[in-house]
């Protein structure tokens, strides 16, 4: 079960977790990320041009 850090993004609880576990949570978290914030972007232009 994994924790969140807003400051970082994302957060893992319990040192039990294997390491390529996290690297790959961490790769895909960030992939979502990215994403999210593309739409972001792409409405908040679309509401400065009044669309």
């Amino acid at each position: 079960q994994w924790g969140w850090d807003l400051e970082h993004g994302y957060k893992w609880a319990g040192e039990t977790q294997k390491k390529n576990r996290r690297d790959i949570f961490k790769k895909q978290f960030i992939k979502v990320r990215e994403k999210e914030q593309r739409k972001n972007d792409k409405l908040e232009r679309l509401e400065m041009c009044g669309g």
